[in-house]
C-alpha cells in the first residue's frame, strides 16, 4: 500500500507542473480605453502608478506619457513599458528574464501578471 501511494503522488503532480511550465502567445495589451476618458493627463499617470504600485510592480515615469514597471518574484523579473493619453493605454514587454520565452510565445505567469496590471489600471481608472 504504502509503494503504490509513492507510485500515485509523481503522476498525480506531473500535470500540475506540466502546466506550470506552459506558454501562450504574448500578452501585450494595446489601445485599451480607459473606464473614464475625462482624465487630465497627470491623473491619469497617478492612477498608473497606483494600480501597479498596488500589485507589487515597481513604477517609474520616465516621460509625460510612459511608465516604466518592473517586478521581480525569485529569479523571474518582468519590465513592461506603459504608454498612454486620455483615452488608452498599451503595455509592452521589454524584458522577461527567467521566463521561458520564444516565437511570441511566453510562460502563463507572465501573461497573468501582465493582465493583472491591466486590470488594475482599468480598476483605477474607473474611481
Amino acid at each position: 500500500m504504502n509503494r503504490s501511494r509513492r507510485s500515485f503522488l509523481p503522476s498525480c503532480l506531473l500535470p500540475l507542473i506540466l502546466a506550470a511550465c506552459t506558454t501562450a502567445p504574448l500578452n501585450e495589451p494595446r489601445d485599451v480605453r480607459f473606464a473614464d476618458p475625462q482624465v487630465m493627463p497627470d491623473e491619469r499617470a497617478a492612477q498608473i502608478l497606483r494600480a501597479g504600485t498596488g500589485l507589487g510592480w515597481t513604477m517609474r515615469r520616465t516621460a509625460e506619457n510612459l511608465i516604466q514597471a518592473s517586478r521581480q518574484e525569485g529569479q523571474r523579473r518582468a519590465l513592461v513599458a506603459i504608454s498612454f493619453d486620455a483615452e488608452r493605454f498599451s503595455i509592452k514587454r521589454l524584458d522577461s528574464t527567467g521566463f521561458a520565452y520564444a516565437a511570441g510565445e511566453i510562460e502563463l505567469d507572465f501573461n497573468r501578471w501582465v493582465s493583472d496590471l491591466k486590470a488594475a489600471i482599468l480598476a483605477q481608472s474607473s474611481v
